[in-house]
């Protein structure tokens, strides 16, 4: 607020002021106030900030955990015969033309070293069945004597004679009756397998 401003009441030459002589004793004086004093600025109002919430974000979903494959290894019986020669009717003579043959076996027992050989002798149906019994033994004999020449030990070769139980072909004919007469070689191979372990 500004202080009044002092009223100054103009007086003439003979000291005397201008005012008029009022018949009362009252007089009358006026006062101005200026109010210089700026208005106030308004006061500055704060911005509402809205805070948000995080939104919740899923998880994203686990992959299942992979279960490493186990193996196991496992041996298996394999059967195994080699065709080791055939023979002449009545006969247990090896013939040249089958030594080709049981070179082969010989290959095999080398390669397989554990492996246990059966020398099996077969027949034809012609004669009687005593008598082709013991024929079907000499020849498994005979076969089992070229292997060990040529170097399988002994121990390793067994023997047996079928006679004509167990015919390759029937003995209709003289082709067929040809191909019953013979030796051949079997074995029993411990193959490995690999198989998948399952819980």
């Amino acid at each position: 607020m500004v202080p009044a401003r002092p009223l100054r009441i103009p007086v003439n030459e003979a000291g005397k002021s201008g005012a008029t002589k009022l018949d009362n004793d009252n007089f009358t004086l006026g006062v101005n106030y200026y109010f210089d004093t700026p208005a106030a600025a308004p006061a500055a109002v704060a911005p509402v900030v809205v805070k948000e919430e995080p939104k919740s974000v899923p998880e994203p979903a686990l992959a299942p955990e992979s279960v490493p494959e186990t193996w196991k290894t496992l041996l298996e019986n394999k059967p195994v015969c080699i065709e080791g020669a055939n023979f002449e009717f009545d006969s247990a003579r090896l013939r040249s033309k089958e030594i080709n043959k049981l070179d082969e076996v010989v290959s095999f027992a080398e390669k397989y070293k554990d492996a246990e050989l059966e020398s099996s002798g077969h027949t034809c149906s012609i004669g009687t069945e005593a008598y082709n019994q013991k024929l079907s033994g000499r020849r498994a004999e005979s076969v089992k004597a070229y292997l060990v020449k040529k170097g399988v030990a002994a121990d390793r070769i067994t023997t047996v004679g079928y006679g004509e139980s167990k015919p390759m072909a029937d003995n209709k004919t003289r082709a067929c009756r040809e191909l019953n007469r013979r030796v051949e070689v079997c074995t029993i191979l411990k193959v490995e397998k690999r198989v998948r372990v399952t819980e």
